[in-house]
């Protein structure tokens, strides 16, 4: 979760990921619950505009839905589960899995709403200019 992520990682190191992940081209498409878009109102002032330039895609489900303690990439044939707050990861190599992944993640795409998260996190920046 991206509340995870500022709580485990420093600063630097976010800034750094997030600086790399928008010079890589990668789309990422991500599934979240919607109390996870309140953890961009967290992200310091210098590193916000990170977050708005990126490929990504974002569909937002139900917090009840969403209640995990887990990120799940998957890429290529590999599926990489991470649990930032205990700094684990549990690597999978397989295109059956991977693409079994895939389609579990369409399933759950279609539950939830699309929500362009690089607006969002402009409208976030906005807001705090204005106060």
């Amino acid at each position: 979760s991206v509340e995870a992520k500022l709580q485990h990682f420093s600063l630097e190191e976010g800034k750094e990921w997030q600086t790399s992940f928008n010079k890589s081209g990668i789309i990422m498409e991500t599934i979240f619950g919607e109390h996870s878009l309140k953890s961009y109102e967290k992200v310091p002032d210098d590193q916000l505009s990170l977050y708005t330039h990126r490929l990504i895609i974002g569909t937002a489900l139900p917090d009840h839905l969403m209640e995990l303690n887990t990120d799940i990439f998957c890429y290529g044939d590999t599926v990489a589960i991470m649990i930032v707050e205990k700094d684990t990861a549990v690597i999978m190599n397989s295109s059956e899995i991977a693409e079994t992944f895939r389609n579990l993640f369409y399933i759950i795409q279609q539950l939830g709403k699309k929500v362009d998260l690089n607006a969002y996190v402009k409208e976030v920046a906005t807001q705090r200019k204005k106060q």
